[in-house]
């Protein structure tokens, strides 16, 4: 399913850098509420279902599910938010002089942190288009309406950057986000990860391979699709840290729209003859396991949770 899923809402790499220039393409905002009207109503009546059998003292809901969240707003549960986001991407609205516009990057700008002078302007510019861009979304119009048709009302939550007086916990640690000013119902945790096989045991092969030395982990999830052009340009910096670290290998999973390039070939053919450089189309295990070997010096991801948190964990 997930898989099915995943080609579903695929997005070419290279639309992504797009986002902050022109409206999220439509296949992204249906991965953020990938439901119709009777699929959203549906969950969203067996939430409320589960709730009334179970009548639990403590409700943890993923904001991004919205449709969890519509229905324990309804029953009024004492609840306790678990967002897959940075903390930056909640408590930012809140911080003091506006700062989540000027002073912390703007997701997908790559600028740095802190921002400097030259780029405050340009970091307002962009997260004001990036808002405007997700709220006069076509997909997100159709969910509101949907929603109120029902008597739902307020913001989709998934949307809903903020929400005061719930008490939030993230999976991440203080220590690895921005500084900012963090009200008292937020708290840290640190990563939830699932236990997970040893990959000596769930695939020997690989974990031979890992073996041989300290191994870059490039993974950039299912729903990013690979042309010719994406991939060499990946290729080529890959290639840099080949010649430039000799012990280094490299372990790329890639969701190609094609056979690899002759390019990439001619970049990493004698890599990938001699086995320094491994790549697969799907990985047979969870990424975590990889992780957990203790071979995996670099992950190279796109930044989803589950992605940074595996790799901090």
């Amino acid at each position: 399913m997930s898989e099915a899923l995943a080609q579903k809402h695929e997005v070419s790499i290279s639309a992504i850098p797009q986002a902050l220039k022109a409206p999220p393409p439509a296949s992204m905002m249906e991965a953020m509420m990938a439901w119709d009207e009777s699929e959203y109503m549906g969950n969203y009546g067996s939430c409320l279902d589960i709730l009334g059998v179970i009548s639990p003292a403590l409700v943890v809901v993923d904001p991004m599910c919205s449709h969890g969240y519509d229905a324990y707003t309804a029953l009024r549960q004492n609840d306790m938010l678990l967002p897959p986001l940075s903390i930056e991407d909640f408590a930012g609205m809140i911080q003091s002089k506006l700062a989540f516009f000027w002073e912390y990057p703007v997701l997908s700008s790559a600028f740095p942190f802190p921002l400097p002078w030259s780029l405050m302007f340009p970091n307002i510019s962009l997260t004001v288009r990036l808002i405007c861009c997700l709220f006069s979304s076509t997909r997100l119009r159709m969910v509101a309406t949907w929603r109120k048709k029902h008597g739902l009302t307020g913001t989709v939550p998934c949307f809903e950057p903020y929400i005061e007086n719930s008490h939030y916990l993230f999976h991440s640690m203080l220590e690895n986000d921005y500084p900012m000013i963090i009200p008292q119902h937020i708290k840290f945790c640190g990563p939830i990860l699932l236990p997970e096989r040893p990959i000596s045991e769930s695939d020997p092969d690989l974990a031979a391979w890992l073996e041989k030395g300290p191994t870059i982990l490039i993974n950039l999830g299912c729903h990013v699709a690979f042309d010719a052009a994406d991939t060499n340009k990946l290729a080529k910096g890959v290639r840099v840290v080949l010649d430039y670290e000799p012990g280094i290998q490299v372990l790329w999973k890639i969701n190609s729209r094609g056979p690899l390039s002759d390019d990439l070939l001619q970049l990493l053919g004698q890599e990938l003859a001699s086995g320094r450089v491994r790549i697969e189309d799907w990985l047979t295990i969870d990424p975590l396991a990889i992780l957990q070997s203790g071979h995996v010096t670099c992950s190279v991801h796109h930044r989803s949770a589950k992605s940074y948190y595996e790799a901090i964990g």
